[in-house]
């Protein structure tokens, strides 16, 4: 890249890896090896997008950061920087944190925009991380390295690694790669944001690493940092309970669609294009969508769709059956599925023991509606017990119904029993931090209980709450006001 490029980078961007020096003090010109600072590499590919330049930069991370000599992964980020003259060794990084677990970045391809451009106005470059075990980094599938380890214990053992302990450890452990050589006068910190379980991330890098944030802004993502897993969900299940009379409020006529469609899958086997069943209790996970905004539509797509086969057809096209395989993330972020409950075990003495499926299980919205030994049995003709659809929620049964998890299925047993978790927080760090804290959360979010991020944010020392119920669980990427309002909660002295 020569002087002319978008970002003006000067021509020793263009450094090999590797320079060849020769000691100034000695006669024979012994050559040594100089390595090449990160963000002058030339091997790095890069590309211009709309309103700026992406790099795209893999970094070598020690799987167990306790025995940083073994095994190493691979740890994914690209780097986004603005249009125009940048000095890529002292402009400020903000790190973004993606929800989840088990999800990589968004694929940004227009800088001007959002949040994004918002950041980058303010003068910051951007780093866009795919956590370990989801996108280029290592990512955990059905034919990754985990199910090629020889025992079930390893495997186990292997899938600990990947909750948000070490992706702060990967944040910092690339935190000090890219800047490097920065003096006192430059920040070598980073700006966090972090959206949902990105969030959460924050709170544990806040808890053991405070030292390497500038500042922090979490997007519907202050975590239950004192309770138990199932209380998690005991909280949840009335919002999710709310979502759906919201649903049915809005398309009433759905009502009588929905339990006509549960009443097809309960009388026949449907089987979805990957081979995997779409069954009621899979039906009733199209929920998973209530918190973000359109939510709502995409499921009354689906099933005015289906609807439509089963007067048309009698039976659910190739293309209904595809758009319900397509419609959750499980197969392809299997993350998703089998570490879910465990980011809600703080400490060793806390089991997640399918938290969920113990909290619901009580509950007759969301029994097994069409089980004829069900008292709560829904009438498909009664209009004042609608069906009811799950949220945020993982199940023991998922891997029968869902091919690729299936494979997962004893690591998901095991780790629902597993009890050697490291802690994910420090409330009495948390209590006494210094860094500048500033949070959302939504009203009525059905994914992160409110009563439990008001907890959070009073443990967090100087933390600016801000709650709203102008936006659901994705407002952050649907209106830019929201990080505009967020970064003007930073005080004054705050940042002094």
């Amino acid at each position: 890249m020569n002087s002319n490029s978008p970002i003006g980078q000067p021509d020793h961007f263009q450094s090999p890896i590797y320079k060849l020096n020769f000691a100034s003090n000695s006669s024979s010109r012994t050559p040594m090896l100089t390595q090449i600072h990160e963000l002058d590499r030339t091997d790095v590919e890069f590309y211009p997008m709309s309103g700026g330049i992406a790099f795209d930069r893999f970094f070598s991370c020690p799987l167990d950061y306790k025995n940083p000599e073994k095994k190493h992964i691979q740890v994914f980020v690209r780097h986004l920087v603005p249009s125009g003259k940048v000095n890529l060794h002292t402009a400020p990084f903000a790190l973004y944190l993606q929800g989840g677990p088990g999800f990589q970045s968004p694929y940004q391809t227009n800088l001007s925009s959002g949040w994004v451009g918002v950041l980058l106005n303010q003068g910051y470059q951007i780093l866009l991380l795919d956590q370990r075990g989801t996108g280029l980094s290592t990512a955990i599938n059905a034919q990754s390295q985990v199910s090629k380890l020889p025992t079930l214990e390893s495997q186990v053992e292997y899938m600990t690694f990947f909750r948000a302990d070490s992706i702060v450890k990967d944040c910092e452990h690339i935190r000090k790669i890219v800047t490097k050589g920065r003096g006192s006068e430059v920040s070598s910190k980073f700006t966090l944001l972090g959206q949902s379980f990105g969030g959460f991330c924050i709170t544990t890098y806040l808890s053991f690493h405070p030292e390497g944030i500038d500042k922090a802004i979490l997007t519907g993502g202050l975590p239950p940092i004192h309770s138990d897993p199932i209380d998690v969900y005991r909280k949840l299940i009335p919002r999710v309970i709310k979502r759906n009379q919201q649903y049915y409020s809005t398309y009433k006529k759905d009502v009588e669609r929905i339990k006509k469609i549960a009443s097809f899958l309960e009388a026949n086997d449907v089987t979805l294009p990957n081979g995997g069943k779409m069954t009621v209790r899979r039906f009733q996970q199209l929920g998973l969508v209530f918190g973000s905004s359109g939510g709502f539509a995409a499921i009354h797509k689906v099933v005015l769709n289906c609807c439509n086969d089963l007067d048309t057809i009698g039976r659910l096209s190739y293309k209904s059956l595809l758009e319900l395989e397509n419609f959750h993330d499980f197969e392809t972020n299997v993350l998703y599925a089998v570490l879910h409950e465990a980011i809600y075990c703080n400490g060793p003495s806390v089991v997640s023991g399918w938290a969920c499926h113990q909290a619901i299980s009580s509950n007759p919205q969301f029994n097994d509606l069409f089980n004829p030994k069900n008292p709560e049995r829904l009438d498909i003709n009664n209009p004042s017990k609608p069906f009811y659809f799950t949220g945020e929620m993982i199940f023991p049964w998922m891997s029968e119904d869902y091919v690729q998890l299936n494979k997962f299925a004893q690591i998901s047993e095991s780790i629902a029993q597993y009890d050697q978790w490291s802690p994910l927080y420090d409330t009495n760090q948390l209590n006494n931090n210094k860094v500048p804290v500033v949070a959302v959360s939504y009203y009525e979010d059905p994914y992160v209980d409110l009563d439990f991020s008001i907890d959070c944010a009073n443990n967090i020392a100087g933390c600016e709450l801000w709650i709203t119920n102008e936006y659901l669980h994705n407002g952050l990427s649907v209106d830019s006001r929201v990080i505009n309002r967020l970064l003007g909660m930073f005080r004054a002295d705050q940042l002094k």
